[in-house]
């Protein structure tokens, strides 16, 4: 945690694969308010980007789809690679961690989260369309503010995990900044 500051980061980091068979891993970064992100590797003297990726672009340009900001990297055998990344959260609280994962180990990650989380936010809509259903049948208002605290939970919890860009389509800067879990908490807890 490197606290609120209004400067970039470069990092450098190196990874050596001693395999005589290429490795292919997907490099991912803690965080979920990263404006601008660039991976650079290093290979045979010349920089090559594997993509950008943060808010600022739309989801569908990111380099590996995510909930998180990743980048799928291969390293061929027996080979030292240097990789530079750029990471922009001006004017932010900053977070940095990195984890370097394999396809198939990130792959059954996500599966388990988008299943489970899936499964949540359904009960949550579930329960907001019980609670519609008996403001309209009885017209108790207590339904009707009940509703509303669990919409304003279910797109807190949407935005907290960062699912906001791929699902309801805020995948720009101006759509992060118009949206914020500080607003979303407030008003599910007003209406609560």
């Amino acid at each position: 945690f490197k606290g609120y500051d209004p400067s970039f980061y470069w990092f450098r980091f190196i990874i050596r694969n001693a395999k005589a068979t290429p490795v292919e891993l997907i490099f991912m970064q803690a965080g979920l308010g990263i404006r601008d992100s660039e991976l650079w590797q290093g290979k045979d003297g010349q920089w090559v980007s594997l993509g950008k990726t943060g808010y600022k672009y739309p989801y569908r340009s990111r380099p590996y789809l995510n909930v998180h900001y990743c980048h799928p990297i291969s390293i061929a055998a027996h080979s030292t690679d240097t990789f530079y990344l750029y990471k922009d959260e001006r004017h932010a609280f900053k977070v940095d961690g990195f984890v370097l994962n394999d396809p198939g180990s990130l792959k059954k990650k996500e599966v388990n989260f988008y299943f489970l989380f899936g499964n949540m936010l359904g009960l949550l809509v579930l329960f907001i369309f019980i609670n519609l259903y008996l403001y309209f049948s009885i017209k108790e208002k207590i339904h009707l503010w009940y509703s509303a605290y669990l919409l304003f939970t279910l797109l807190f919890l949407i935005k907290n995990e960062g699912l906001d860009a791929e699902f309801l389509g805020l995948d720009s800067e101006a759509g992060y900044r118009s949206t914020s879990m500080g607003g979303f908490a407030s008003l599910a807890m007003g209406f609560l």
